[in-house]
């Protein structure tokens, strides 16, 4: 089956689902990302929700930098693939790549910008911590 450029195959997972004949089995789950409305810089973010929970994957492509922002609710990005260069209205710069984890809670003030610093995509599980 042939899926477009928007849609991701999670690549080291799958779903458990219940099958018709009520046994469970293993299938491979595809996510149709869509373009993130609003975002500032080069590159087309991309992003899907996961469920009816908070978490959102987003995909940022290779070349993707974002202006300085602020995260309008508290928010955990895990990283899955890639590596992203944050900075900090203070000048502050950490890389970010897979298994690392990081907290964002500048609701206010001139927040932080982002790029992909890495040839691959950025993919990140994002959980929305709203207060």
């Amino acid at each position: 089956m042939m899926h477009s450029d928007r849609e991701l195959k999670i690549e080291h997972g799958a779903i458990v689902v219940q099958g018709p004949d009520d046994e469970s089995t293993l299938v491979n789950e595809f996510v149709n990302l869509e373009t993130v409305p609003g975002t500032t810089g080069a590159g087309t973010l991309l992003a899907a929700a996961a469920g009816r929970g908070e978490m959102i994957l987003y995909q940022f492509p290779s070349g993707f930098e974002n202006d300085f922002h602020n995260t309008p609710v508290p928010t955990w990005m895990i990283f899955l693939s890639g590596a992203l260069e944050v900075t900090t209205s203070d000048g502050s710069t950490s890389t970010f790549t897979p298994g690392g984890i990081v907290r964002f809670t500048d609701a206010s003030g001139p927040g932080h910008r982002s790029r992909v610093v890495s040839s691959d995509d950025v993919m990140v599980a994002a959980i929305h911590m709203p207060d």
